[in-house]
């Protein structure tokens, strides 16, 4: 199964910290949602072994009613945006985070996400002609123990940059340049904001710096289970 699709929005109602910083310049704000997902894939299947029990044949009896079934799944990532600390607006979020002045949001996705889920089962019939038995299985997510990032840090401090003074201070001095992870040189004052990714970190005091992924899905579980089916 495959999915291609498009969410776009200018507002937001379910996380105020993702307000508009700028209400008079609501057309920065139209956006892919931060929900948004271009491209899901999720494939599936499930195979019985061939080989009949009761037939004699020990090896037969062994793999015989055993159930494997995958399933793989694909999806791209998620969009995110340039944030700051806020200045004061004169309303009541101005406690939240602004994006640079010049910067739309969700101009920029996060890392895609992969995972294979697998189930093994095996099936003992007590009364194969009234179809009762026991299924004994072992269900694993992400069973190759994928590390899937699921979140950027989006956040980028203004502390110590210059700010400009009666206009005399000079551009390459007052442009707010920083390096975020990766070497990647941004101007809190003029970008650029878009096509920004992320990157591993090599230390957990990294997870809180620019452009450094700083959360992951969880690993691989594995859980096993035994049903009567009668």
């Amino acid at each position: 199964n495959y999915t291609w699709s498009k969410s776009i929005d200018n507002v937001i109602d379910f996380a105020s910290f993702q307000n508009w910083f700028r209400p008079s310049m609501l057309n920065l704000f139209r956006a892919p949602s931060v929900f948004d997902i271009p491209h899901t894939l999720v494939a599936n299947a499930v195979y019985t072994t061939p080989f009949k029990a009761g037939t004699g044949n020990v090896f037969h009896s062994i793999l015989a009613d055993i159930s494997v079934a995958p399933i793989l799944a694909w999806e791209a990532g998620l969009p995110f945006s340039v944030r700051m600390p806020s200045l004061a607006n004169g309303l009541a979020l101005d406690g939240n985070y602004a994006v640079p002045f010049s910067s739309g949001r969700d101009n920029n996705r996060g890392p895609a996400y992969s995972t294979t889920d697998l189930t093994l089962k095996k099936a003992f019939f007590i009364s194969r002609d009234h179809g009762v038995h026991l299924d004994l299985s072992a269900t694993g997510s992400n069973i190759f123990n994928r590390v899937n990032f699921i979140r950027v840090s989006d956040q980028f401090d203004i502390n110590g940059i210059p700010t400009i003074t009666g206009g005399s201070c000079p551009q390459q001095v007052c442009a707010g340049t920083i390096t975020a992870a990766g070497g990647q040189t941004i101007n809190l004052f003029s970008g650029p904001f878009n096509n920004l990714h992320g990157v591993k970190p090599t230390s957990p005091s990294q997870i809180t710096q620019p452009l450094f992924f700083s959360a992951a899905a969880d690993p691989r579980q594995i859980q096993f289970g035994l049903k009567l089916v009668f």
